[in-house]
């Protein structure tokens, strides 16, 4: 990349640089907040924040929660053959189906289980949220209260108008 006089400059670094930009240029750093956010509101502002506040995983779980799969073409549940125990799968080997004992083992019940995943839940990233919501000065229990969403678009008309403020503050046109 060149500059007008010929000079060389190089880029060196990209990307969320707040550090960068409030140490080297402190009168932009109140404008960081909006940092993803356009004349719509914050990029994924209905679902990062709530994500990041809660302790869902990616699948939507808690952790130790059961969520059964669905069939993509009946739409139906899948469920899975087991014996002893042991996943029909596992029966195709033919040592599954063998055991040694004295006197004859006792009869073996067959059933089907749910197929499916358990979650992994995650941990709650209360700042993170904060700062996808931008909502620095919200409480923790603001961020995980049921209806995370409801306060979030109860907040936006307000924190559009400020982002409308800051723009033209900056010589913009919105």
């Amino acid at each position: 990349m060149t500059h007008g006089d010929g000079k060389t400059l190089w880029l060196n670094s990209c990307g969320c640089v707040h550090d960068a930009i409030a140490a080297h240029l402190p009168q932009l750093a109140k404008y960081i907040k909006w940092h993803l956010c356009s004349s719509n509101g914050p990029l994924h502002y209905f679902t990062n924040a709530p994500y990041l506040a809660g302790d869902r995983d990616c699948w939507g779980l808690r952790k130790g929660e059961f969520r059964q799969s669905i069939d993509k073409t009946s739409g139906l549940p899948e469920w899975e053959l087991t014996l002893k125990g042991v996943s029909a799968s596992a029966t195709l080997c033919p040592t599954a189906c063998k055991t040694t004992s004295a006197t004859e083992p006792p009869p073996v019940t067959v059933r089907w289980k749910p197929c499916g995943m358990i979650g992994k839940g995650k941990e709650r990233e209360l700042d993170a949220a904060r700062n996808a919501a931008v909502w620095p000065k919200a409480t923790n229990e603001e961020l995980t209260a049921p209806d995370l969403k409801k306060r979030l678009a109860a907040r936006l008309p307000a924190l559009l108008a400020d982002f409308h403020a800051d723009i033209e503050e900056l010589g913009f046109t919105f």
